[in-house]
């Protein structure tokens, strides 16, 4: 068995492939680090010593798209570990399905019964939400995650409308979204979120939007979470950063101190932590860092 070949145009994980940023030894040393995190159950840890179905999807998507060494038959028996996925919380379940994707494993009827579980996950206004089953609200956090699933196993994801009334639910009258209706102020990953799926299902995005992603960064570059964040974050960067690109705005201006700021928080043992006072590497924000090179 042998991973599922992704194209880039496949994954978030876009132009991984070609990015110059990247020279071959350091692409070598983040595959390496990667490779490591495989446990002997065929998962992939994250900040813990356990393997986490999580970091695992990170981890997976990194090595199919940059050619990475990856034990697939234990990943497969990892996955195995979870029957038909039916005892996984909404995150851990999207996680599951876009896995299983990628080891092309998966058959329609499978397939079928997994959707129907994230479709469970809907909310009274017509979105989803990651927190719990039936809940009368959803979230930009969760609509996006059910997106790319859909997108990763090639299918439209039902009721877009739907979707899209509930995501401008969260839209905030500077243009910026919130991923909980009772905050008042937008965050950069919600932001960001909201932007391209919005571009995926083909609506405009509007210009205060991008500027209130431009706001977020950070004159040393990087970008901050919120308003009132203290410190820059990768996760912060990297999806300001894509959300940008997908939106079309030229990003040439700015570009060397945002890297820059990635670069810093790249560790000796190939991978990459989260913010300037983070000293661990993990997958996810490997992948992060990666989403925020792509050019």
């Amino acid at each position: 068995m042998t991973l599922k070949n992704i194209s880039p145009k496949d994954t978030l994980l876009s132009r991984a492939e070609n990015m110059d940023q990247l020279a071959d030894e350091s692409k070598r040393a983040l595959l390496a680090f990667v490779s490591s995190q495989q446990l002997a159950n065929g998962g992939f840890r994250g900040r813990s010593s356990d393997a986490d179905l999580y970091y695992t999807f990170f981890a997976v998507t990194i090595l199919a798209t940059m050619g990475g060494a990856v034990d697939v038959g234990a990943l497969a028996n990892y996955l195995d570990s979870f029957d038909d996925g039916s005892e996984l919380d909404f995150i851990h379940l999207a996680c599951f399905i876009r896995c299983r994707t990628m080891l092309g494993d998966i058959g329609d009827e499978f397939l079928a019964r997994l959707l129907d579980m994230l479709e469970r996950y809907r909310s009274g206004d017509g979105g989803y939400q990651q927190m719990s089953k039936g809940a009368d609200c959803g979230s930009v956090y969760a609509c996006f995650i059910a997106w790319l699933v859909y997108q990763d196993v090639g299918k439209d994801m039902p009721d877009q409308d739907g979707v899209i009334s509930c995501l401008e639910s969260f839209k905030l009258a500077d243009g910026s979204y919130a991923n909980d209706i009772s905050v008042e102020s937008g965050s950069t990953t919600a932001t960001a979120a909201a932007v391209v799926l919005l571009r995926g299902l083909g609506l405009p995005v509007d210009d205060a939007t991008i500027e209130q992603l431009l706001s977020r960064a950070d004159d040393q570059g990087g970008f901050f979470a919120g308003e009132s964040a203290p410190i820059a974050d990768l996760l912060s960067t990297a999806t300001a950063l894509y959300a940008l690109r997908v939106a079309g705005y030229d990003l040439d201006a700015g570009l060397d101190m945002h890297y820059d700021y990635i670069a810093s928080l790249w560790n000796e043992d190939g991978g990459f932590a989260g913010n300037a006072l983070d000293s661990e590497s993990d997958c996810e924000y490997t992948y992060y860092a990666l989403l925020a090179l792509g050019d």
